[in-house]
């Protein structure tokens, strides 16, 4: 349990503090925030949010189910006002202008209004997860091979220190 609350806790502070730094401060009133907006809401963005927030609470969930089903809904509502949506929003919308002229803003919502546009959108989740089996399946028949690899590296290295040893010769 105390590595999931330190795992829950460094998460989130690694996701909000990220985008504080990154973004400049633009007024919510400025017109490339109102465009971002507008693309974000095109994108369907507090639904995906609201599925994230639920998929974060299962993968933690299923880490530890006899501990934490019956806190499930205070995980629920941890991550809802710190990650969710309404938590988040301003943030995103602020990236997204930042890194984004409000022409291409523009653009990107009419491509995203379109019928590919929502296409796209309904199916990025489903790719995202069939990209995901993609890769483990790639990787799964070659694990031997990996753990040779660090295997052979780990003896190079002071297990105290993690750098290389004295005597160790570059491969």
């Amino acid at each position: 349990m105390k590595r999931f609350t330190q795992t829950i806790l460094l998460a989130g502070i690694l996701a909000l503090g990220t985008l504080h730094a990154e973004a400049p401060k633009l007024k919510p009133s400025d017109p490339k925030m109102v465009a971002a907006y507008k693309l974000l809401e095109t994108m369907h963005m507090a639904d995906s949010y609201k599925r994230m927030t639920k998929q974060i609470t299962d993968m933690q969930v299923a880490q530890a189910p006899q501990v934490l089903i019956p806190v499930r809904d205070t995980i629920e509502k941890f991550f809802e006002k710190y990650m969710g949506w309404d938590a988040i929003k301003e943030d995103i919308a602020r990236l997204y202008a930042t890194h984004y002229s409000k022409e291409e803003l523009a653009q990107m919502q009419q491509f995203f209004a379109s019928k590919t546009g929502q296409k796209y959108i309904s199916l990025t989740p489903t790719l995202a997860a069939e990209s995901a089996k993609i890769g483990q399946s790639k990787l799964a028949g070659h694990m031997q091979e990996l753990k040779k690899m660090l295997d052979e590296k780990l003896k190079t290295l002071n297990p105290h220190t993690g750098k290389p040893k004295q005597n160790a010769t570059k491969k």
